[in-house]
Order: C-alpha cells, then structure tokens, then sequence
C-alpha cells in the first residue's frame, strides 16, 4: 500500500496488482504437508476445489493484457477485492513497511 502510493518515484507509471488465484492444484501444496493425513486432505480439498495451473495464470495473463488503472489494485480469481476493507488497513500497511524498511537496513 505505501509502496504503491509513491507514484512520484515511478512518475505513476508502475501499477501494483495483489492476486489471489485460490486454490492451484500443484505440487507445492502437497509438498507443504509432513503428515500423511494432512496430505491426503489437501489432496482431497484441492480435487475438490482446486484448479489447474494453466487456468490459474489465464486471469493473470488477463491482467497483464489488460491492466487495472489504478495504482493499486486486488483480485481473487477475476473478482476485484474492495480495498477499503479492513484487511487492507493503510496504517497496519505503514507499519509494517517502516518495519521492512528497518530490518533491510540493518
């Protein structure tokens, strides 16, 4: 948020896009799990409502093709996500990019 908010850096030419393809039936997901019975659950979840990777990059690839004009913008799947909500607390944002910005110059 305060990264996208400093368009005089980038003279408002770079737009920031937050994407959240939901569930990708991939490797990485099984590969996260120790456990058997958490294996076999993710197996399940992800057949159940997971996509592939080839129809998860096809919104972002939309995307790409045709990007939002706003500065900041979020989606899950293709459905734009309000960025009033709390999740996206501005001041929750400063501060953990003042945090950021202090460990990396350590």
């Amino acid at each position: 948020m305060p990264f996208a908010e400093n368009q005089q850096q980038t003279g408002g030419r770079i737009h920031y896009v937050l994407f959240n393809p939901w569930a990708v039936r991939s490797n990485g997901a099984l590969n996260s799990c120790d456990s058997p019975l958490m294996k076999l659950l993710v197996r399940a979840i992800y057949a159940i409502v997971g996509v592939s990777v080839e129809e998860a990059i096809v919104p972002i690839a939309h995307l790409i093709d045709n990007p939002p004009h706003a500065a900041l913008s979020a989606f899950i799947k293709t459905k734009p996500v309000d960025l009033t909500m709390n999740t996206f607390n501005r001041g929750t944002a400063v501060r953990l990019d003042d945090i950021t910005k202090k460990l990396l110059n350590r």
